[in-house]
């Protein structure tokens, strides 16, 4: 009777599954293989699941044409490429393993994605980007090289940028006034200001002159434009002529007692160089000590020794050794609030400021370098300064800074920054050994020596 029973549940269950009246766990068929802008479209619609790249394990595809990337990062959190469709939409790539990606794709080729999409916000909702992670769960192949990015279809940008702008081609005309703190190049387009990327491929650009730019859209502490090619660059109007103020030449000694008198006093304005609050000032006859112009700053010593920070325009070629003088506005940068170590600054970079080089045989005077020892320690009365020391390379500490011993005790007494790595190791220094090394007085997490050559080093 049992196996009666039996034989006729299976027999009903089976006819319920053949008629379709039992219900079934229904399969995801989702369309996986998307458009750009279809792409777009579904990760806002997810933007509350989809909020990381670990959020989902869906793989999607797409294709797009690369109009922007940086992938030689040995950090694969900082490599990126952003891809756009014949439309100029876009989507920005993610998590790039340098070796996958370095060098394999140029600007304009097509390529196939596969990843993880997803929604990237920080505490302001407004500020977001729309990514695809790709070496954790995908891949990218060429489809086809040189298809070239669709330009035409920049849209024109008559307001601020914002989300619904990100990973998209842009397009603007504005003039050229300057560049903040970190490189980037600003514009004033209408009653609003752009932002160029400091990684952007840009021509010499003229301070006043207007320009009709295109690029993609990114975000980096804020929405900027991101420029592939100079190309992408057109001069519309060069800067008009305007008379410049006289400003009487300052000592850079004045300067920065002027600093510090605004920094003890807490003025506004002060810690930015403010151009409606901080009056214009001029140095003249400085010697480059360290050039780091290519990233928008050199120090800079008159010829008493005494020295300070520039901030120039990466569009300057300024070399060690040379003379400079410069129009600009001092300012600080407040390095150790508890200790009150700040940097003592000078900014040209801006439509009234300016910095020149006016003769490439400059002479440092070394003799009036300030001497460290263990009893005379870098500090704020000699930033920005010449010094000398004498001490016994111990070897380079776990930042990749170079450490030196004073007074023999095996102790490490003063650090040499890391980035005098170009001077160090071609003076070929050898831990245990003896070296006299000249430089200038910077801060990175302390007080450290900045050497701009390896003549600056001797060993002894």
């Amino acid at each position: 009777m049992k196996k009666i029973l039996v034989f006729l549940l299976i027999s009903i269950l089976g006819l319920f599954l053949l008629t379709g009246c039992l219900v079934k766990e229904k399969i995801d068929d989702e369309k996986t293989v998307l458009s750009l802008s279809e792409l777009r479209e579904k990760i806002l619609e997810n933007k509350n699941i989809w909020n990381d790249y670990d959020s989902h394990e869906t793989v999607y595809e797409t294709e797009g044409i690369v109009a922007y990337q940086y992938t030689s990062n040995s950090d694969p959190t900082k490599n990126y490429i952003y891809i756009v469709d014949e439309n100029g939409n876009g989507l920005k790539l993610t998590y790039l393993k340098a070796e996958n990606h370095d060098s394999k794709y140029s600007i304009g080729d097509k390529i196939k994605v596969k990843g993880i999409p997803y929604y990237k916000t920080w505490n302001d909702p407004n500020v977001y980007e729309l990514r695809m992670d790709i070496d954790n769960y995908g891949e990218i192949t060429v489809v086809e090289k040189n298809v070239g990015v669709p330009l035409n279809k920049a849209e024109l940008i008559n307001s601020e940028l914002s989300g619904g702008d990100f990973g998209n081609l842009v397009e603007f005309t504005g003039k050229y006034i300057g560049e903040d703190d970190f490189n980037n190049k600003e514009f004033s387009v209408i009653n609003f200001e752009l932002k160029i990327d400091s990684h952007s491929v840009l021509p010499d650009l003229t301070l006043n002159s207007t320009y009709t730019i295109k690029g993609v859209v990114g975000q980096n502490y804020g929405y900027r434009i991101f420029v592939s090619d100079e190309t992408w660059v057109t001069l519309v109007a060069t800067a008009e002529e305007q008379p410049q103020p006289t400003v009487e030449a300052s000592t850079i000694a004045e300067i920065k007692n002027e600093i510090k008198e605004n920094y003890d006093a807490g003025t506004d304005g002060w810690d930015s160089g403010d151009t409606s609050i901080v009056p214009l000032r001029k140095i003249e006859n400085a010697i480059v000590v360290y050039d780091a112009s290519d990233y928008g700053y050199v120090y800079a010593v008159s010829n008493d020794g005494t020295g300070i920070y520039v901030k120039i325009s990466t569009d300057l070629n300024i070399n060690l050794n040379e003379i400079i003088s410069a129009t600009g506005r001092p300012y600080y940068t407040e390095r150790d609030a508890t200790n009150s170590y700040f940097e003592y600054r000078f900014n040209t970079t801006r439509s009234d400021e300016s910095a020149t080089v006016t003769s490439s045989n400059g002479t440092i005077p070394w003799d009036k370098a300030d001497v460290l020892t263990v009893n005379n320690l870098p500090g704020m009365n000699n930033f920005g300064n010449l010094v000398i020391f004498e001490g016994k390379y111990l070897g380079q500490d776990e930042y990749k800074h170079y450490d030196f011993d004073l007074d023999n005790d095996g102790q490490s007494d003063l650090k040499v920054i890391k980035y005098s790595s170009d001077a160090m190791n071609s003076a070929g220094i050898q831990v245990g050994n003896l070296y006299e090394i000249k430089g200038v007085i910077g801060y990175n997490y302390g007080f450290k020596v900045y050497v701009g050559d390896s003549s600056f080093v001797t060993a002894k």
